[in-house]
């Protein structure tokens, strides 16, 4: 007996020291508490900094800032615009924490206790008046090479309004947060939403490689791009909602300009962004890849041509576009007019406009197609969604429908026979929609399993892509009869509850 309670107490300690080693090895905690008022010298909980800055101040690498609910500025002076939140390499800011203002302060839950990060450092938003962001930071966040590797982790970035030159000569860029010169931070769990600037409304990204996770854009305005991306980036965005974006010109979400690198699309859903322009939810100009996977695009709109997307490359010798989708879903995205300008490019109204790009689109849905204006067409064949312009996509095993008023110029398939578009409300692009498939949807098992790059593990639902040994076509595998009717289990819904933790 001895002996085992020995051993007993010799695990205990070895338990102890790997616990101690890892705390070590992984930094302090650093609590920050807007409504704190103890030693102020973050602590605790009691003696929380309640500044953000000061926290950030005297955070060194591997420590980790836990920051409760409620909201926080980059500066207590209403007149300092250049004043911006700025992470360190290897510190992480952590929101979403109950707080003193909570019985239990370390219980986290994104969706009870928010955590703001806002550019009203004049204290007006809430005004009538709707010039009373023009005195807000030009950038409530910002990355930088130095911060190579800064985790962001369960706040909301807000009210950032970036006019003006800009920083680093750049006019107007980053409204929510600027991300430049090499820098690799982590973003889990954050929303963007009410920022603006002319390039980038909430996010602008330089010569950099961040990743996006389980973050939402909603409610941003630019003049092009929500997500502003250029020279040589390489950014991720998984399991992410952008929705009710606008930008004046392109790319109501995304406008992409010469950016040579691979753009990652994985798992994301884009509903209701609009652009004047080109691009409802994405626009490109680039030499590189664009690669979109599982991915959802619904009643986006472009004034121009794009519906969802505008995709082009260069033929000046720098290069083509090469534009990948994979397993996606398109419904109901539209654009006012199209026409047959000189360039001999045709512009469709639902979904895309492909020029000087090599594209590849495999296992995808475009259904649901609207057309309010058409013009001369010059090609025979063209599958509804797309604007091709000098350029030979290879389209690999997708449904499409007959274009309005374009009678035999577009092969038309069958109905991907949709669950339920347009959900109970009966409106397009709202939580209740399900692109799922129904049981006798032409979809099932209809994909090819040979895809470059290879299939994702798991559908837009986080369900096995592969059922029965074929691939189904769309964003949605079908997982039998009774899946659905599960219009709660998709990434729109289940946003909040993976960021309550």
């Amino acid at each position: 007996m001895r002996r085992k309670a020995n051993h007993v107490r010799w695990l205990l300690c070895v338990v102890f020291l790997l616990g101690a080693v890892r705390t070590a090895a992984a930094g302090g905690v650093i609590y920050v508490d807007a409504s704190a008022a103890g030693g102020n010298d973050g602590s605790s909980w009691i003696d929380a900094f309640s500044d953000l800055q000061d926290a950030i101040a005297v955070a060194l690498t591997g420590d980790e800032i836990r920051v409760a609910q409620g909201i926080y500025t980059p500066t207590q002076d209403p007149l300092d615009r250049e004043a911006t939140f700025q992470l360190k390499d290897g510190v992480s800011i952590i929101g979403g924490y109950a707080g003193l203002a909570g019985m239990y302060p370390d219980f986290r839950h994104t969706k009870f206790f928010t955590t703001i990060l806002s550019g009203d450092i004049d204290h007006n938003d809430d005004n009538v008046d709707p010039n009373n962001k023009e005195g807000n930071s030009r950038n409530v966040m910002m990355f930088s090479g130095e911060d190579n590797v800064a985790i962001l982790e369960g706040v909301t970035i807000r009210g950032g309004y970036s006019d003006g030159t800009g920083i680093h000569g750049d006019s107007g860029a980053g409204g929510g947060l600027y991300c430049y010169h090499g820098c690799s931070p982590r973003l889990i769990d954050c929303i963007f939403t009410d920022n603006y600037a002319g390039g980038g409304g909430a996010v602008y990204i330089s010569a950099s490689h961040p990743v996006f996770t389980y973050c939402v854009w909603k409610d941003n305005y630019a003049g092009s791009g929500t997500v502003y991306i250029r020279s040589a980036s390489h950014p991720v965005f998984t399991n992410c909602l952008f929705e009710n974006n606008i930008a004046e010109y392109n790319g109501g979400v995304i406008n992409v300009s010469r950016s040579a690198y691979l753009i990652s699309l994985n798992h994301c859903v884009f509903r209701q962004n609009s652009a004047g322009r080109r691009g409802g939810a994405i626009s490109t100009d680039i030499m590189g890849e664009v690669r979109m996977v599982n991915c959802l695009f619904v009643a986006n709109t472009a004034g121009y041509s794009g519906g969802a997307i505008s995709c082009s490359g260069h033929n000046d010798g720098t290069g083509r576009s090469l534009f990948n989708l994979m397993n996606c879903t398109f419904y109901g995205n539209t654009s006012p007019t199209f026409a047959n300008p000189p360039t001999n490019t045709l512009k469709q109204p639902d979904g895309s406009r492909v020029y000087w790009s090599d594209s590849v689109i495999t296992n995808c849905v475009f259904y649901n197609s609207i057309a309010r204006e058409v013009s001369e067409i010059p090609f025979s064949e063209i599958p509804v969604s797309f604007e091709f312009g000098r350029s030979e996509p290879l389209i690999i095993t997708c449904i499409y429908e007959k274009q309005p008023g374009l009678d035999g110029a577009i092969p038309a398939t069958p109905d991907p026979q949709f669950v339920d578009p347009y959900g109970a409300d009966g409106t397009l692009g709202t939580d209740d929609d399900n692109f799922r498939l129904a049981p006798s949807s032409p979809a099932i098992d209809s994909g090819t399993n040979e895809t470059e790059p290879p299939l994702p593990a798991m559908d837009l639902d986080g369900n096995p892509r592969i059922l029965n040994d074929i691939v189904d076509l769309g964003a949605y595998e079908f997982t039998g009869v009774n899946s659905v009717d599960d219009t709660h289990h998709n990434i729109i819904n289940n946003f909040f509850e993976r960021t309550g933790k």
